[in-house]
């Protein structure tokens, strides 16, 4: 019966209080009739005809509705059939008769309310898998299309003999950032762990001190968060603060809960005099205003880089 979709849809969806009353009603008068219609040929059977009724009303309904279904059509019974064979005066058999009747609809409520959750439970795993499922495509294309434009763009800007590192360390940040998605089936990163995996490869010397409030950082934000602090390593590594025994870098954050943004400050000091690169390269591309990048300001002060990140859609840490 529940191969049937339509049937199996009745079952499983949430029932107004209006429809559950109709039900209960339908489930009383239906097997009534029934009865009367029965009556000539098994006058003893009182209940036969209310089994099946208090089975679908409570699948279609609830436990609750399925037990005031059985109450009320077991005193239905009695009031309209009380006759039958073995019935004495003080209705002592009929008593017992009514509290097998009794017990039996709660079995069958039971039965009904135990299939009804193992239904909607059911669905409900298949519609998560398939959510995980377009989810899991839609990451794998997006992966696709930004190691495609990491190939190109660092090919480009390299040349051969610099290509295999430079890409390695683009090809590495975007693992990292796929592995903290990965720990949230919702598609969401913690912020300060996507920072310190960013940059835990350049921070042999705890040069790097990050600072910020809890926050989730959406979907379309972490790969680009981390292919951004992973550019900001390495340029710092090669000419800027971390290149130096004296230089550091603060990366530190600030979220506003009514923009629902974090904004993102690289502030590096102590290291040899910034110049402003001669050419733009695949740095300029990482840091830019993109998808998932609301804003990018770089400033190449002569004291040291700063940048600004910023991001919406963000939420604190808990607030799912």
């Amino acid at each position: 019966m529940t191969r049937i979709p339509w049937v199996r849809k009745a079952i499983g969806s949430e029932k107004s209080s209006p429809y559950c009353f109709l039900i209960v009603f339908a489930a009383l008068v239906l097997p009534t009739l029934a009865r009367m219609i029965v009556a000539p040929y098994a006058p003893n059977l009182v209940f036969v005809t209310y089994y099946p009724a208090i089975l679908v009303c409570s699948l279609l309904t609830n436990w609750r509705y399925g037990l005031v279904c059985a109450v009320l059509s077991g005193i239905i019974a009695l009031t309209l059939f009380p006759s039958g064979d073995g019935v004495g005066p003080s209705g002592s058999i009929l008593l017992v008769g009514f509290a097998l009747y009794l017990a039996s609809s709660g079995l069958i409520v039971a039965t009904a309310e135990t299939l009804r959750r193992s239904i909607r439970e059911l669905d409900m795993a298949n519609s998560n898998a398939r959510a995980l499922n377009s989810e899991l495509q839609h990451r794998v294309r997006n992966t696709l299309s930004v190691v495609q434009g990491l190939v190109s763009l660092t090919a480009d800007a390299t040349g051969p003999e610099g290509f295999v590192t430079a890409f390695s360390g683009r090809l590495q940040a975007l693992s990292k950032a796929h592995d903290l998605l990965g720990q949230k089936a919702v598609g969401t990163a913690n912020l300060s762990a996507l920072v310190d995996e960013a940059c835990r490869p350049f921070d042999e010397g705890r040069k790097i001190v990050r600072t910020g409030p809890a926050c989730l950082l959406p979907t379309e934000s972490c790969v680009p968060l981390a292919l951004a602090l992973h550019e900001l390593c390495t340029n710092a590594s090669k000419y800027g603060a971390l290149s130096s025994a004296e230089g550091r870098v603060m990366i530190s954050w600030t979220y506003s809960g009514a923009l629902r943004r974090v904004d993102i400050f690289w502030e590096e000091s102590g290291g040899p005099p910034v110049r402003p690169p001669s050419r733009k390269g695949l740095g300029s591309a990482m840091l830019s205003s993109q998808l998932g990048l609301a804003e990018v300001k770089l400033n190449f002060a002569e004291t040291g880089v700063r940048c600004k990140l910023s991001i919406d859609g963000v939420e604190p840490l808990g607030a799912r």
